[in-house]
C-alpha cells in the first residue's frame, strides 16, 4: 500500500497517523471537549445532527482564527527520536547494556545456576529443581497420619545455598568484599520445607 493507509493532517515527514488514531484525536476529542455532545448539549437526535452538520464550518472558523492570531498548534519538523539528546541517551543505554553483558556473559560454559544481575551462584548440592518430587514424597508420607505422629526429616528439605562469584563485576554490583578465593560463601543459607 506504500504508506497510503495513513492519514496526513500536515505535510511533515513523520505526520502519518492511522485512521483510528485520527478519529480519536479529532472527532472524539471534539465530542468530549467543552461544547461537545457529552458536555451539556445532550445526545438527542436533533443535537447530534446539528453538531455533526456544523463541524466542517466550525473547523474552518477554528483554522482561520488560529492563522489570524498565530496560535496554531505546531511542532518541530524533527522527530523526537532523531534529536541529538535522544540519540546520545540511546547510545549511552546501548553501551551500558553491552558493558553489562560483557562483564556477565550469560553464554559461558559454566554449568552452575547463576543470576547474572547479582552474581549469585547456586551450590552444587542445591536441589531446588527437585522441589515438586520432594514435596510429593512428603505428602505421601504424611497422608492418613495423625498430626502428632508426623515428623519432618532433614533430608526432605529443599536446600538453596548461594555464593557470589569473586569477579570485579559481581563485587561491584552486589557491594560485597570478597577474599582471594574463587568463591566466597554468603552467610545466608536458605532452606525451606515443602
Amino acid at each position: 500500500m506504500n504508506g497510503k493507509h495513513v492519514v496526513r493532517r500536515s505535510d511533515r515527514f513523520w505526520a502519518g497517523l492511522s485512521t483510528d488514531l485520527v478519529i480519536e484525536q479529532v472527532l472524539m476529542r471534539s465530542v468530549k471537549s467543552t461544547g461537545g455532545l457529552t458536555r451539556g448539549r445532550g445526545m438527542g437526535e436533533i443535537q447530534r445532527a446539528l453538531w455533526l452538520l456544523s463541524i466542517p464550518t466550525l473547523a474552518e472558523y477554528n483554522h482561520a482564527m488560529q492563522q489570524l492570531t498565530g496560535t496554531g498548534y505546531k511542532t518541530s519538523d524533527q522527530h523526537i527520536e532523531n534529536s541529538k539528546t535522544r540519540m546520545e541517551r540511546d547510545n549511552k543505554d546501548s553501551n551500558l547494556l553491552t558493558e553489562f553483558l560483557t562483564d556477565r556473559n550469560p553464554f559461558t560454559n559454566d554449568n552452575t545456576l547463576r543470576n547474572i544481575e547479582t552474581g549469585m551462584v547456586a551450590d552444587s548440592d542445591a536441589k531446588a529443581d527437585e522441589a515438586k518430587t520432594v514435596g510429593d514424597k512428603i505428602t505421601e508420607s504424611i497422608a492418613g497420619n495423625l498430626v502428632s505422629e508426623i515428623s519432618f526429616k532433614k533430608k526432605d528439605q529443599i536446600v538453596i545455598r548461594l555464593e557470589y562469584l569473586s569477579t570485579a563485576t559481581s563485587r561491584s554490583s552486589a557491594n560485597v568484599s570478597t577474599t582471594n578465593s574463587s568463591r566466597t560463601r554468603i552467610t545466608k543459607q536458605y532452606s525451606r520445607t515443602v
